[in-house]
This record gives structure tokens, sequence and C-alpha cells, in this order.
């Protein structure tokens, strides 16, 4: 499952490759669950910095990020799924 990261810190999305914010969903990275994890264990070691949100869960809120689910999917070797 994809997700997004949100920064609580930043009061931003997590950008692609996690490289620098973005406050429009539509240019947020999208991460598989591996990498998302890796990225909160990492950034919440002294409190909760960083919170992971399915993109499913945001998907509708921003419909112009159809695009980048696609090419998370083609990335996480998920397609059709």
């Amino acid at each position: 499952m994809p997700f997004v990261i949100w920064s609580i810190e930043h009061t931003a999305w997590w950008g692609p490759d996690r490289r620098g914010y973005t406050r429009e969903l539509a240019g947020a990275g999208v991460y598989d669950a591996g990498d998302t994890r890796a990225i909160l264990e990492e950034a919440n070691v002294v409190g909760v910095q960083e919170c992971a949100i399915p993109f499913e869960c945001v998907r509708r809120r921003a419909p112009q990020t159809d695009q980048n689910l696609d090419l998370a999917r083609l990335h996480l070797g998920k397609q059709g799924s």
C-alpha cells in the first residue's frame, strides 16, 4: 500500500525521494510500506514529528494526484492492485 507522509514539524508533505517538503499534495512523494516505516523510525526518535497517511485516503481530496499513484504502483511493482 502506498503512503504519503505529513510533516507535523514543517506543516507540509514529504517530497519525492525524501527530498524537501511541499504544501501541495500533488507534489508529495509516494512511499511503499518499508520506506514509510524507515522514515517514521528515523524522524520520530524524540517525539512524533511525521505521520503516514495511506495514499488512498487523500487521493479523493486531490484527484490530480492519480498520476502519482500510477507512478507509485509502477515503482512499487504493484501495477493493477
